[in-house]
């Protein structure tokens, strides 16, 4: 989200950063997914890989980010406020590191590891860089391999939706 700070209304930032963020939030758990934690602008989210859920997880995920891009394309096309928003998102697989903590009823989950680290340069980095759109999805290699070895017509679609970019990343701009 860019806002111009000489001229922005802090109260119309803080507004609708909080309508972003409970709407990110509530698309990772509508689709099965565990909201870690709120970093800056930034909703991260987990989809488990349960043994009765094998491969939907991954479906889930992108399916989330696919649905998350519309989000923004709704947001743009309404009056809510000014500014034009992009949002850029990364997503790896494998093992992570992950937590709740806090006291009492005020906890939150942290996760970490190499796999979050993966996710966050594929976002920080990858998505909407090099002159491409900025509202952009960026998945790992091994992630896309993983989405390759899932066996549904959906995962099929999905995949085809993304195009490599360099050695150890593909990227899509389809929304769900």
């Amino acid at each position: 989200k860019k806002f111009d700070s000489d001229d922005a209304n802090l109260e119309e930032m803080a507004a609708t950063t909080q309508r972003i963020l409970v709407a990110m939030y509530s698309c990772v758990k509508t689709n099965n997914g565990v909201h870690v934690q709120f970093q800056g602008d930034r909703e991260s989210g987990i989809f488990h890989h349960f043994k009765e859920r094998e491969e939907n997880f991954i479906i889930d995920a992108l399916i989330t980010a696919m649905k998350l891009l519309d989000f923004v394309d709704a947001e743009n096309n309404s009056k809510n406020h000014k500014e034009h928003l992009d949002i850029g998102i990364g997503c790896s697989i494998g093992d992570i590191y992950f937590s709740r903590i806090g006291i009492k009823n005020n906890k939150f989950n942290i996760a970490m590891g190499e796999t979050v680290q993966e996710a966050d340069y594929a976002e920080d980095v990858i998505a909407g860089s090099f002159g491409r759109p900025t509202s952009e999805i960026a998945i790992t290699k091994e992630l896309f391999k993983a989405l390759g070895n899932c066996n549904s017509k959906i995962a099929t679609t999905i995949k085809k939706e993304f195009r490599q970019c360099g050695d150890n990343f593909y990227i899509c701009t389809t929304r769900y």
